[in-house]
């Protein structure tokens, strides 16, 4: 009898456990949570059951560290950008966290073959890597990329940290969380490693965060009087739309001492945990829906405990004080190894006129260009070259952010030589070969390459735009 009943539970229990594990999954997702389950152990029949996702987590940790993006079919182009940089510099210590069914179709794409699947590197949370969450996309069929202001793009972002959370989960590791709009160009981790001087001020081993830089230095914070209502960000210019000022309601994302939130390390210790907890529940108090690096910001300043608007927090944020004890050390990281797209934006006034996204001719000592002498096109194409010698002198990375639209990151890629999507504007990379990049980019799953014109453009709300 105990027999039987001992074949009867090794049978069917882990069947119905499956089933119910599921369904519950499946669940959570219906209500609007990531699911995220650890293992789970029915002693009764010393059966052990594991997260798909954590198996596939696990088996891309190299050296004790591991590379992570979150991305939607939106910015497409971007991850296959990526994911093509890393493969060329050999660091196969990545996974990408398909937020649609259509991003999680592609990195399934060419799987028969083995050739053009990255599929080993993929997941998403759902509970079944065959059987995508019903809450992705039915099929494979692109999104548009999302613009700052779109209620989606708050809730992409509002959602990191809980997702976050989960993928830490799966095992014991350091983290480089980046957004899929980061160039790669040399291998990031001999500035990141203990012993490297990837920040402004401490070794990297002192530090237990370091990121991407929120804003430039030389950029006054605005008064406590701005901050309690609107942050403005720097106004730029767009050939279409003419000005936009992007803004953030207090606290600000983008202040000097800010990090940029979609190119940080996390090393894997007690404080950096609690952090990470404070920030998720941030985001969760705004049900998600919120851009998540200012909440990071402020939490990192106050402790996340006190109101934006409280004098108290004002003070903390401006002085830069930690706000609680046992805070993690954050580091930003040196501009001239890891830009942000305030400085590549540097670039877009200087470009061709003809719109290929490159500098143009520049005429030899002495001699025009077309006939004329080089004149301003000559000077302007002499600029252009010595702005882009500039950034790349020391770059190993980069993110895309502080444009105006997607098409404007895809041509500020090329400008700089590290869109490998186009075999003439990769010349800027260079952590690897020639071969291996074409090697990279030939292994890569059929996707789309390049986006819309008017994707993800940044357009202010009509009831906070300014005059003039």
């Amino acid at each position: 009898m105990v027999a039987h009943t001992m074949r009867v539970c090794a049978t069917y229990v882990p069947t119905l456990f499956r089933l119910f594990r599921r369904l519950a999954i499946e669940a959570i997702e219906a209500i609007g949570s990531p699911a995220w389950l650890k293992k789970v152990e029915l002693k009764n029949c010393g059966t052990m059951v594991m997260p798909w996702q954590q198996e596939v987590v696990r088996a891309n940790v190299h050296h004790g560290r591991l590379i992570a993006t979150m991305v939607d079919s939106g910015y497409e182009p971007f991850v296959l950008n990526w994911c093509a940089g890393l493969d060329a510099l050999g660091l196969a210590e990545y996974v990408v966290v398909a937020l649609d069914r259509s991003v999680w179709m592609m990195l399934n794409a060419g799987c028969a073959s083995t050739v053009g699947c990255h599929r080993q590197h993929a997941i998403h949370y759902g509970s079944n890597p065959e059987e995508p969450s019903r809450r992705l996309a039915s099929a494979r069929q692109r999104r548009r990329a999302v613009s700052w202001y779109d209620d989606e793009y708050r809730q992409l972002m509002g959602a990191v940290p809980r997702r976050l959370l989960t993928l830490l989960s799966y095992g014991d590791f350091d983290l480089l969380l980046t957004d899929a709009d980061v160039l790669w160009r040399r291998s990031p981790w001999p500035s990141l490693a203990p012993g490297g001087q990837g920040s402004f001020s401490f070794p990297a081993a002192q530090c237990e965060v370091l990121a991407i830089e929120g804003r430039p230095s030389q950029v006054l914070v605005p008064d406590a009087a701005a901050t309690t209502s609107a942050a403005a960000e720097l106004p730029a210019h767009d050939s279409t739309t003419g000005p936009t000022i992007v803004q953030q309601k207090h606290p600000l994302a983008n202040c000097p001492r800010c990090l940029n939130a979609g190119f940080v390390f996390l090393r894997r210790t007690p404080a950096v945990a609690e952090l990470l907890r404070r920030w998720a529940t941030q985001l969760e108090a705004r049900h998600a829906k919120d851009q998540n690096q200012k909440w990071l910001n402020w939490v990192l300043a106050t402790g996340g405990s006190m109101r934006p608007e409280s004098p108290a927090a004002l003070a903390l944020f401006h002085n830069g004080t930690g706000g609680w004890a046992g805070a993690p050390r954050a580091c930003q990281l040196q501009p001239r190894l890891f830009a942000n797209g305030h400085a590549l934006r540097a670039m877009l006034p200087l470009l061709s006129p003809s719109g290929n996204c490159s500098c143009g001719a520049v005429p030899r000592r002495g001699k025009g260009v077309g006939g004329r002498g080089g004149g301003v096109a000559g000077q302007q194409a002499r600029a252009c070259v010595a702005q882009r010698s500039a950034l790349l002198a020391s770059l190993r990375a980069a993110h895309l952010n502080f444009a105006l639209s997607a098409a404007e990151k895809v041509c500020l890629a090329k400008s700089l030589g590290l869109w490998l999507l186009s075999e003439p504007h990769r010349r800027a990379f260079d952590g690897a070969s020639p071969r291996d990049v074409a090697s990279a980019v030939a292994a890569l799953p059929p996707g789309v390459t390049e986006v819309g014109v008017d994707e993800g453009r940044v357009a202010m709300p009509s009831s906070s735009r300014r005059p003039g």
